[in-house]
């Protein structure tokens, strides 16, 4: 089985192409042509006994064509686009298979709006279609790509990783010199203007303003790539803002199942998702979430949080003094109806057998 990808860096492709392969590798041989620079996962997978090279779309072409891979998946935009030339060249008799992460292509990114058109016309060619989440399948068929063999297989949670665990948020309060009885909010995306952050720090802030902290300082917190004081955007916002000592920017961070347990909350902004990790990993490790009604947030949330819709100012406003009011031990019994949610739909077990079966499926047909 072989994989094209960009890269293998901490997007949520990545993680889920990863512990696809976690999951997998003792059964199934996989190999992975990278269409980028290297990273440090690249290393981590190899000790697997996992093949990982770097390549070009000529280099791409001629390895397919060399090796004898039974089914071979193009993930993301490149991936997609390299994988269906191939099948168009008949440079092998092996299944193509696309693997869709977006709900939604970006409106504004002109490359974007010409991979679209360019993508929706090769996707009759491919043997199959995967889509992360329902909202994702629905929308890109509706803009005619092809529905032949196409199906949803969500994102997989690690539950055995990502686990409660109240020491650490001991440790992170101790560590950044906050309150013991500290409430915090916490916030895991890269900047984007699609996790729509600026809107949220203004939102925060006008929450701290507004509500009394009782018996709990409250502080915001943030993780993610160039989530950063040094982000000129985030400097600037937080320039006209006064309890800026409330907010705390870590940057991206590698080991995030110790940082979700640190959170009383978890709160997601975006203006798009498809399938968003972050909720599931919060969730598996009992944090109730905030999020915006965004791809199939609303399924993988279940009635575990309090779900608002997308860049409405008032809703997200309302539920951080609704999340914030919730006595503890409420608070508490949703973090448990999270994970047990997580457990029971969501393992990557689970979703690890449903990818094996339906490369099975197409194999033989």
């Amino acid at each position: 089985m072989a994989h094209v990808i960009i890269s293998l860096g901490t997007g949520g492709a990545e993680s889920m192409l990863i512990k696809l392969i976690e999951n997998s590798y003792q059964s199934v041989t996989h190999h992975i042509y990278l269409l980028q620079e290297e990273h440090e996962n690249s290393d981590y997978l190899r000790k697997l006994g996992v093949k990982v090279q770097t390549v070009n779309a000529f280099q791409l072409f001629s390895r397919l064509r060399k090796e004898n891979f039974e089914i071979v998946i193009g993930w993301l935009f490149h991936g997609m686009l390299l994988t269906a030339f191939a099948k168009m060249l008949s440079l092998t008799n092996c299944k193509f298979v696309w693997n869709i992460r977006y709900s939604e292509f970006p409106k504004t990114d002109k490359k974007s709006k010409g991979l679209v058109q360019l993508l929706r016309f090769f996707s009759k060619f491919v043997d199959a279609i995967i889509y992360n989440s329902n909202s994702g399948k629905r929308h890109h068929e509706e803009i005619g790509y092809s529905t032949h063999n196409s199906i949803v297989i969500e994102n997989g949670f690690d539950t055995e990783l990502f686990i409660p665990n109240i020491n650490r948020k001991k440790e992170f309060v101790l560590k950044h010199d906050l309150e013991a009885n500290a409430f915090i909010f916490g916030m895991v995306a890269r900047f984007d203007k699609l996790k729509n952050q600026i809107n949220f720090i203004n939102t925060a802030y006008e929450f701290l303003q507004n509500t009394p902290e009782l018996e709990r300082p409250i502080y915001f917190v943030f993780a993610g790539k160039n989530m950063l004081l040094d982000n000129e955007q985030i400097k600037v916002v937080l320039s006209s803002l006064n309890k800026t000592e409330h907010f705390i920017f870590l940057g991206e961070q590698k080991q995030l199942q110790h940082l979700y347990p640190c959170f009383d909350v978890h709160c997601l902004n975006s203006l798009t998702e498809g399938f968003p990790n972050v909720i599931g990993e919060a969730m598996s490790c009992g944090i109730p979430c905030i999020s915006t009604n965004v791809g199939d947030v609303q399924r993988l949330l279940d009635s575990c949080g309090w779900l608002i819709p997308p860049n409405k100012k008032s809703a997200l406003l309302a539920a951080l003094t609704r999340a914030y009011f919730t006595p503890q031990a409420e608070r508490n019994k949703l973090g448990q109806l999270s994970r047990k949610h997580i457990l029971d739909e969501y393992s990557i077990k689970k979703i690890v057998n449903k990818y094996l079966d339906f490369f099975n499926k197409i194999i033989g047909t």
